[in-house]
């Protein structure tokens, strides 16, 4: 399974807000200057996640963007599946499709998707931003 950069760039623009989140909204250039992303993109991506209701845009001077909720509320297996549609791989086939090796090989790649998807929904953005935080403080103590 293969994680677009349109997938990639929502989690990153997410976690930038939910790890920036000081009550006011944060606006796109300042996100794309922190992570490196163009910003006509990143309004692409904001524009399917406001629609999603996992982001609210607030208009005017100090408008931008913020969680509609908290971190814990969005697991990273919602958020792609948001931007990107499915988590399935392109090359599965049905399970009566073709013989019984065709079969047995299949149910690895279904049994692997499962597992695949078990993991993104465990892992939330609080989960991200605690790995960010002790990432930071570890490079700060060297």
């Amino acid at each position: 399974m293969l994680i677009s950069s349109r997938g990639q760039y929502a989690i990153r623009i997410l976690l930038d807000l939910a790890i920036h989140e000081n009550g006011e909204a944060i606006n796109v250039k300042t996100i794309a200057q922190r992570q490196d992303l163009s910003e006509k993109y990143m309004e692409q991506i904001l524009s399917v996640l406001q629609k999603a209701g996992i982001v609210v845009s607030t208009r005017g001077y100090h408008g931008g963007y913020h969680l509609s909720g908290k971190p814990e509320s969005y697991s990273v297996g919602t958020i792609l599946r948001t931007v990107d549609g499915p988590l399935i791989p392109a090359n599965q086939q049905p399970e009566s499709a073709g013989n019984p090796i065709d079969q047995v090989v299949n149910e690895l790649w279904v049994n692997l998707q499962n597992e695949i998807e078990k993991t993104l929904d465990s892992v939330t953005l609080l989960d991200l931003m605690n790995s960010y935080n002790e990432k930071l403080c570890f490079n700060y103590t060297i």
